[in-house]
C-alpha cells in the first residue's frame, strides 16, 4: 500500500512536469523523478544500516537554470507500519550546484524527517553539506576527484546524535562503444567523528551502477551495487552490501 501511494504521487508529478516541458522556450526548470528498490537501507556517508530489509527509495527534484535545486527524497519499507523506524524517512533538500572557476561546487541544506514522520523534531536531523570536485577527461574515461563535508545537527528534543563526516573520493566513468549504456563508479574514504551514535573512525565505500538509456526522458538503472567497509579496528560497524535496481525520468 505504501509503495503504491508513492508511485501514484510520482506519476502525478511526472504528468505535471511533462505538461511544463512542452514549452518551446528555453527551460527555466528541469524536473527529475527516481525510484529504486534496494536490498537494505545503508547510509552511504557513514556505512550505518538504517533498515536491514528491502526498501523503496524515491525522489522528485526540480532544478533551475541558475543551479538552484530542491528535492524531496522518501524511503519506505514494505511492512504495514508507515512510520516505525529509519526504513521510513522523508528528506527535504535545498541547494545550489554549479561551476566556480575550474571546479564544481554543490552546497545545500537538508532536513531529515525520520521514524515518527510529521511528529516534530524528535529523532530528526538537520544536515549541512558542501562538495567540491574537478572533472578530468581522457581516452581512458572521465575522472572526478571530490571532497565533501557533512555537518549533522540533531533536532530539538532529538535522541539522535549530531556529528561531522568528511569524505574524499573519486568518481569514474569508462568510455563505452554504445551511447545508451553508462557505468559510473564511485570510491570514497571518509572520517566519521561519531555521527548518529557511531564509533568514530574511517569508513570506505564503493558504488557501481549500470544506466540503460531507453529514451531521451527514461532510463533504467540496474543493477545497483554498493558496499561499505569500516577501516577502523574498534568500529562496531560491519561490511555491508546493497543490491537493487530502479528507474529514472527526466523532463
Amino acid at each position: 500500500m505504501k509503495a503504491g501511494m508513492v508511485i501514484i504521487a510520482m506519476s502525478c508529478c511526472l504528468q505535471a512536469a511533462e505538461l511544463a516541458s512542452t514549452n518551446t522556450e528555453p527551460k527555466m526548470f528541469s524536473f527529475s523523478a527516481k525510484s529504486a528498490v534496494l536490498s537494505q537501507y545503508v547510509f552511504a556517508e557513514t556505512g550505518q544500516v538504517f533498515h536491514d530489509d528491502p526498501v523503496l527509495q524515491s525522489e522528485i527534484g526540480v532544478e533551475t537554470k541558475w543551479g538552484i535545486y530542491a528535492t524531496i527524497w522518501h524511503s519506505t519499507d514494505f511492512d504495514s507500519d508507515p512510520s516505525g523506524d529509519y526504513g521510513d524517512e522523508l528528506d527535504y533538500y535545498l541547494g545550489w550546484a554549479g561551476n566556480v572557476g575550474p571546479v564544481s561546487l554543490d552546497v545545500g541544506f537538508s532536513y531529515f524527517d525520520a521514524i515518527e514522520l510529521f511528529r516534530g523534531a524528535k529523532d530528526d536531523t538537520f544536515y549541512l553539506y558542501a562538495r567540491v570536485g574537478k572533472t578530468f577527461e581522457s581516452k581512458t574515461g572521465s575522472y572526478t576527484p571530490f571532497l565533501k563535508g557533512n555537518l549533522y545537527i540533531n533536532g530539538r528534543g532529538s535522541e539522535v546524535e549530531g556529528g561531522t563526516v568528511v569524505t574524499a573520493g573519486l568518481e569514474y566513468e569508462p568510455p563505452l562503444p554504445i551511447e545508451w549504456l553508462s557505468l559510473p563508479a564511485r570510491f570514497q574514504i571518509g572520517y566519521d567523528d561519531g555521527a548518529f551514535g557511531n564509533d568514530n573512525g574511517f569508513i570506505s565505500g564503493f558504488a557501481l551502477e549500470a544506466n540503460w538509456q531507453v529514451s531521451e526522458r527514461f532510463s533504467i538503472t540496474a543493477p545497483i551495487l554498493q558496499v561499505s567497509i569500516p577501516l577502523t579496528t574498534h568500529d562496531e560497524r560491519e561490511t555491508e552490501w546493497v543490491i537493487g535496481g530502479g528507474i529514472v525520468f527526466n523532463f
